[in-house]
């Protein structure tokens, strides 16, 4: 159907509802960028306010199954403007608004937490730069340590050797 009504539509190019079933059929296809194209063309290009309205509508559709939230908020909010009484526009304006705030919060959140984990990484580098630091302050006190214990061996054995060769000296 969707190539059946591409090549109408080269016959007949200024026939806005073969334009909007083409729309129609490229969403149901699941060319929503097609799609897209179409309602967004149609939409600025035609006269009649209630095709204008459905155009706007789908256009907003075709945004949200393309993931673009704000473009599809738009596109409701002005589908509202040409028919407020238009209750799916209503409906998926209502649902894409609670994506948009769930959004934003999962983005805040996602944010939140790689400011914890790279605080978190710096506190752990802070901590084992202390710890590199207070190993090393550790291994000098013990060469300190050592070395005034082997002084003092040596004190002890230059005295020892002192006293021997004193005593050799009297006897």
């Amino acid at each position: 159907a969707y190539e059946d009504y591409k090549k109408a539509q080269i016959d007949e190019p200024s026939n806005k509802v073969l334009k909007y079933n083409l729309g129609n059929t490229a969403y149901k296809l699941g060319k929503y960028e097609d799609a897209e194209n179409v309602f967004k063309n149609l939409a600025k290009e035609t006269e009649n306010k209630e095709l204008k309205q459905k155009s706007t509508y789908n256009l907003g559709n075709a945004y949200y199954k393309q993931s673009k939230l704000e473009e599809a908020e738009k596109a409701y909010e002005e589908a509202l403007k040409l028919d407020s009484n238009d209750m799916s526009a209503k409906k998926n304006l209502e649902k894409v608004r609670e994506e948009l705030k769930k959004r934003k919060q999962e983005e805040k959140d996602r944010k939140d937490n790689q400011k914890k984990n790279k605080n978190s990484n710096k506190d752990k580098s802070d901590k084992n730069s202390n710890s590199k630091n207070n190993d090393k302050s550790d291994k000098n006190s013990n060469d300190k340590s050592n070395k005034k214990d082997n002084s003092k061996e040596d004190k002890k054995g230059t005295d020892s050797k002192d006293k021997k060769a004193d005593n050799d000296k009297k006897n």
